[in-house]
């Protein structure tokens, strides 16, 4: 995980080192940006602008969620919806037990909606977003972006917080032009840097996920990151 252009007390919020087992506990009424999980095992991040307060993805388990935004001193009663990304499970595990134990709404395009079957289970609120097309929730506005993914719809965002320009976009295959256009002035930057190139290689996996994996649909190397981040920095 790579965040880029961050202050230092954002910056502790997406960080922790080893000796820095209690992570510090956020102001609900202050902009906040705080990674909950990233990886394979599961994803979400907490956004708020002081005022609205949204998980974007919730790939682990519901107690798991709940666990660590608790960590953080943040109640899921206070959250104001769940945006959803894409359909694979590291991403929307817990999307519909969240939804429905705290009767949020989820914002989510109806291409991913479908792409995810029985995962989400039944779901009282939902609004459908397509990318390209800006929208609210309460004081948060929110841009959905296409994204290079062996996904339905798959999508990155940018919101606007306090008038500063904060970006999100995991799980890329490749940073197209549109997504350099969208992630280009943020303030905030978090994306995902996935594997080294040489390791993979030379790894274990087998050749057809080596090829998923570093393919225009599969995820980001360290490199790439690096040149994107970079490049956004000229």
């Amino acid at each position: 995980m790579v965040a880029s252009g961050i202050p230092a007390r954002i910056n502790a919020m997406l960080t922790r080192s080893a000796k820095d087992t209690i992570p510090p506990r956020l102001d609900t009424h202050a902009p906040a940006i705080c990674v909950l999980a990233s990886g394979s095992k599961g994803n979400a991040t907490y956004l708020s602008d002081g005022h609205t307060r949204i998980l974007v993805d919730s790939g682990l388990s519901g107690i798991q969620i709940e666990r660590r935004l608790a960590i953080r001193g943040i109640s899921p009663v206070d959250l104001d919806a769940i945006v959803v990304s894409h359909e694979h499970s590291d991403h929307i595990q817990s999307v519909g037990v969240l939804a429905r134990r705290f009767n949020l709404p989820v914002y989510i395009s109806s291409d991913t909606a479908a792409a995810s079957g029985k995962k989400l289970g039944r779901l009282q609120k939902v609004v459908h977003f397509c990318c390209g097309n800006s929208f609210k929730i309460n004081s948060l506005r929110i841009h959905p972006f296409s994204i290079s993914l062996d996904a339905a719809d798959p999508a990155g965002f940018t919101f606007q917080v306090n008038g500063k320009k904060v970006g999100i976009a995991t799980d890329l295959g490749i940073a197209t032009n549109l997504v350099k256009s969208n992630l280009s002035d943020c303030a905030v930057l978090i994306i995902e840097a996935n594997h080294d190139l040489d390791m993979l290689i030379n790894g274990p996996y087998p050749w057809p996920l080596k090829q998923r994996v570093k393919g225009r649909s599969g995820h980001l190397s360290n490199q790439d990151t690096g040149h994107r981040d970079r490049d956004a920095h000229r």
